[in-house]
C-alpha cells in the first residue's frame, strides 16, 4: 500500500526511443531498457520530503493535543464518535476498492459514478492522488523486496511503516510502469489535478461543518468534530494502511509463495479491511479477493461480489484459475515437506511481535530446503513430476491471474503452428470451443492462430508434450505464411486483406526467453499482465514498420496455399524480426517474479530457438 501525504504533480512519461530499423540475425542479450536504465545508487539517500514531513507530523501532535486536552473521548458526544468511525471505513474501503484492487491492480471493473465515489471516498485518507498511488504501488508489486520497493520491508520495520514518507526518491524503475488505463480515465485526471482542494475539504471542512452546522453535535467543545472526524480519523486510515507494508511483509503465514516477505495475518485482516491477506495477494495481485476461500476475513471482497452480483456499479471481475491457486498451495507444502502450514510461519504468542533489531533489519526469511529431483518425484504424482522438476530455474513472467470471463476458455493467440500441425483441426477445435463457451469476447481480440492443442495448465502437465526446435529461417516462414493466410478471406478485397495483415502484425507479441520463443499476444490483450501490454510489447521480437505498399506487391505475387522460400527480403521491408533476449530482463531487471508467475509463462512456450 502506498500513501502520499501532500500533493504530487503530474510526472510526465519518458519513452525509450525505439530504432527504425533491425539487422533480422543480430542476436541480442539485453533489455531494451538496457541502455536507459542505471541502478539506484544504494550509498546516497534520497532528500527529505519536508512538506510530507511536516504535515504528518503535525497531524500526529494535533491529534495527540485534541484528544487528550480539548476533546477528551468520554466527554464528546456518540454521534461524533460514530462520524469519526464512518469517516474511517469511508476512507478505508476508498482506498482498499478504489486505490488498491480496481485502479492499481484492475481486479474489477465499475461504472463511472461508482468510479467518482470511490475517488473522493478515498481523499478522506489523504494518501495522494489516485493516480500517484497506484503508480507506487505497481512499482512496489514489480519490483517487492528489491531496491526499486518503494517500501521495501528489507529495509527494516519502521522503514516500512512510516520511514519512507520522509524521503523524496526518484524511482528509476517507476517509467517502466504502465499508465495508459490512468491517463484515460478521467475520474483519476480530475482527482489528480485537484486533489489538494478536494482532500482538504473532504477530509477535515466536511467533518468540522457536518459536526457544528449540521448535526450541532459539538457537545464539549467547538472542534469536537474537526479533532475527531478531521485528525484522528486521519490516523487510523494511515496506519491501517501503513500495517500491510510494514506488518503484513513480517508476520503471519506464507501459504502461497516463500520466495518473497508478504505474510498473511487474521489478526492483522479485522483492522484493515481484509488487505492483510497479503501472501496470496502478492501472488495473485489481479485477484479481487485478497483470500481465496469464503471465509477468508477480506471484508472488501465481500463488498465487491455483493456490488458485482446484485447491482450494475461493478460490471467485471477478475478470479485466479483454480489450478494456479492449487499449484501454488502444494508447491509450498512441498517445499516445507509437510502437509500443514510450518510452524516456522504460525501466526503465535511467540512471534505476533518483532525483535528491536527487526526495525532497522529486513524480516526473518524461510530458508527453502534443498530440492532434489528423488525428492520432488516422491513428493507429487507420476503425472506432476517432470512438469515440476526445475521450475525455480524456468522463465518468468508478471503475475499470471484470468478474468472470471476467461476461466472457462484456453488462452487464444498468435501461436506459431509447426508444418505438422494442421489448420483445419485448428479451426475445427476453435469451433467446437465457441460451440460450448459461445463465441470470444469482443473485447479480448485475438488472432486465433490456434494449433488446435489446448495449450491449459492441465493439458501441458498431462501430455508432457516438448515444443519444436524451430531455426530462425523456419520462424521467418512460419509468421509470414500464418499471418498472411489468416488475413484471406473468401470475399475479402486485397484491401481487406493487407488491413488484416497489418492488424495481426501489430498485435502480435512473440519474445525471447531462456531459449524459448513465448507467444504472448492473448495473454497482453486480454488485460491480464499485471504490469500491461506496453512493456511486454516493448520485448517483442517482431517489430512492425508499417510499409503498406510493400505488402500489397506482396499480396500480389504470393499464393496463399504456398510458404515461399524467397520472400524474405520483401517482408522484412514490412516488419523485422530482432533477435532480442529478454532473459535478464524478464529474470531480474522488469520485475521480482513469484514462483506461480514462472510456472504460468511456461505455457506460452511455442517453440526453442535452434542454434542454426
Amino acid at each position: 500500500m502506498a500513501t502520499n501525504l501532500a500533493i504530487a504533480q503530474p510526472q510526465r512519461d519518458r519513452c525509450i526511443p525505439a530504432s527504425s530499423s533491425f539487422n533480422p540475425l543480430t542476436y541480442t542479450r539485453s533489455s531494451p531498457h538496457s541502455d536507459s536504465e542505471t541502478k539506484p545508487n544504494q550509498s546516497t539517500k534520497a532528500p527529505i520530503w519536508w512538506s510530507n514531513a511536516i504535515f504528518f507530523l503535525s497531524v500526529h501532535v494535533f491529534a495527540v493535543i485534541g484528544v487528550f486536552f480539548i476533546s477528551p473521548v468520554h466527554k464528546i458526544s456518540r454521534l461524533n464518535l460514530f462520524l469519526c468511525w464512518l469517516y474511517c471505513q469511508l476512507g478505508t474501503f476508498g482506498v482498499t476498492l478504489g486505490y488498491h484492487r480496481m485502479w492499481s491492480h484492475r481486479a474489477f471493473t465499475a461504472i463511472k459514478p461508482f468510479r467518482w465515489f470511490l475517488a473522493f471516498a478515498a481523499s478522506f485518507g489523504f494518501q495522494g492522488s489516485a493516480r500517484w498511488w497506484v503508480l507506487r504501488h505497481r512499482l512496489h508489486h514489480r519490483f517487492v523486496d528489491s531496491e526499486n520497493d518503494p517500501y521495501s520491508a528489507k529495509k527494516g520495520l519502521l522503514f516500512s511503516h512510516v520511514g519512507w514518507i520522509f524521503r523524496k526518491p526518484t524511482y528509476a524503475k517507476l517509467k517502466l510502469i504502465d499508465r495508459t488505463d490512468l491517463d484515460r480515465d478521467s475520474v483519476v485526471n480530475f482527482q489528480h489535478k485537484y486533489y489538494l482542494p478536494i482532500s482538504i475539504f473532504i477530509g477535515f471542512a466536511l467533518p468540522h461543518f457536518l459536526s457544528t452546522y449540521m448535526f450541532d453535535c459539538n457537545t464539549h467543545s467547538t472542534w469536537d468534530g474537526l479533532i475527531w472526524g478531521g485528525f484522528v480519523s486521519r490516523l487510523v486510515i494511515w496506519h491501517s494502511t501503513f500495517f500491510i507494508n510494514s506488518l503484513a511483509h513480517y508476520i503471519g503465514e506464507q501459504l502461497y509463495d516463500l520466495d518473497i516477505t508478504a505474510r498473511s495475518n487474521f489478526w492483522l485482516s479485522l483492522f484493515t479491511c481484509g488487505e492483510a491477506n497479503h501472501n496470496y495477494h502478492h501472488v495473485f495481485p489481479k485477484d479481487y479477493r485478497n483470500g481465496p476461500a469464503t471465509f477468508d476475513w477480506d471484508p472488501t471482497k465481500w463488498i465487491i461480489y455483493l456490488l458485482y452480483t446484485y447491482t450494475p456499479l461493478i460490471t467485471k471481475v477478475h478470479l485466479a484459475a483454480p489450478d494456479e491457486i492449487e499449484y501454488a498451495r502444494k508447491r509450498v507444502l512441498r517445499l516445507t515437506r509437510s502437509t500443514t502450514t510450518s510452524s516456522n510461519h504460525k501466526v503465535g504468542p511467540s512471534n505476533w511481535f518483532p525483535s528491536f533489531e527487526d526495525l532497522f533489519n529486513e524480516p526473518p526469511s524461510h530458508k527453502t530446503p534443498i530440492r532434489s529431483k528423488q525428492n520432488e518425484e516422491s513428493n507429487t504424482s507420476s503425472d506432476e513430476s517432470e512438469w515440476m522438476d526445475g521450475l525455480l530455474d524456468t522463465i518468468s513472467s508478471s503475475e499470471p491471474v484470468i478474468s472470471s470471463a476467461w476461466s472457462s476458455s484456453p488462452d487464444i493467440g498468435l501461436t506459431l503452428c509447426p508444418s505438422s500441425a494442421s489448420e483445419s483441426d485448428a479451426e475445427s477445435s476453435l469451433q467446437a470451443i465457441n460451440s460450448i463457451n459461445g463465441p470470444s469476447d469482443p473485447e479480448l481480440p485475438s488472432i486465433d492462430l490456434l494449433n488446435g492443442q489446448l495449450d491449459d495448465a492441465s493439458r501441458l502437465r498431462n501430455r508432457k508434450q516438448s515444443v519444436p526446435t524451430w531455426s530462425k529461417e523456419k520462424i521467418y516462414q512460419h509468421v509470414y505464411s500464418h499471418l498472411l493466410s489468416k488475413a484471406h478471406g473468401p470475399k475479402s478485397s486485397p484491401q481487406e486483406e493487407l488491413e488484416n495483415l497489418r492488424t495481426n502484425l501489430k498485435k502480435s507479441i512473440i519474445l525471447l526467453i531462456d531459449g524459448y520463443l513465448l507467444d504472448l499476444t492473448s495473454y497482453a490483450l486480454s488485460g491480464s499482465h499485471p504490469g500491461g501490454i506496453k512493456i511486454l510489447r516493448q520485448h517483442s521480437i517482431i517489430r512492425y514498420l508499417g510499409s503498406f505498399e510493400s505488402s500489397l506487391a506482396i499480396r500480389e505475387n504470393l499464393s496463399f496455399k504456398d510458404v515461399p522460400t524467397e520472400f524474405e527480403a520483401h517482408w522484412r521491408s514490412d516488419f523485422r524480426v530482432k533477435w532480442i533476449d529478454s532473459s535478464d530482463a524478464f529474470n531480474f531487471e522488469l520485475n521480482q517474479h513469484s514462483s506461480p508467475a514462472k510456472w504460468r509463462m511456461k505455457q506460452f512456450r511455442i517453440a526453442q530457438l535452434s542454434d542454426q
